[in-house]
């Protein structure tokens, strides 16, 4: 069986995956809908850690591309609430946390594999590969490249870096 807290592949990093799934085991004797218990884990897995104050847009993407988007106001009132209760700042300060994030978020040219300016299609065309996890892995890779600059989500640009670093 996977670690305490491990999902999707994902190793129990941290203490957001034990505790969601300890949420998730409570949530499920008190007879919670799967929906609420889903909701209620993603957003204890999606936790903004303390040191999101200092993080670069890079860092802050990588954060973004991990959740839910319809989550993101979410985890942003229920990192708020852990810091007020922590006697923090509030992350909704001016130049804040809160405002950077949502900035990122507005402004991010790709998130998710659908955001990246070629498609599953483009890089089986290119690679010559039929469909199945190469491709997949391939767009994973593509999907980091854009993460961490964004001005590179352009099709051209992405074809090239297929060319260059898959081309057998």
């Amino acid at each position: 069986a996977p670690a305490a807290g491990a999902r999707e592949g994902r190793p129990a990093m941290d203490y957001r995956y034990a505790s969601a799934h300890t949420a998730r085991e409570r949530m499920k004797k008190w007879n919670m809908s799967n929906r609420q218990i889903e909701d209620v884990s993603a957003l204890i897995e999606s936790q903004l850690p303390f040191e999101a104050d200092s993080w670069s847009a890079a860092e802050i993407r990588r954060f973004l591309s991990t959740i839910r988007g319809e989550l993101l106001e979410d985890v942003l009132a229920f990192a708020e609430a852990v810091r007020l209760a922590d006697g923090r700042e509030s992350i909704e300060r001016a130049g804040g946390p809160g405002e950077t994030i949502r900035r990122q978020a507005a402004t991010a040219s790709a998130l998710r594999l659908e955001d990246l300016a070629v498609s599953g299609g483009d890089v089986m065309k290119v690679l010559g590969l039929d469909p199945g996890p190469e491709v997949g892995k391939v767009l994973r890779r593509l999907l980091t490249v854009v993460i961490e600059d964004p001005a590179r989500n352009d099709h051209e640009t992405l074809v090239g870096i297929i060319r260059r670093e898959y081309r057998r």
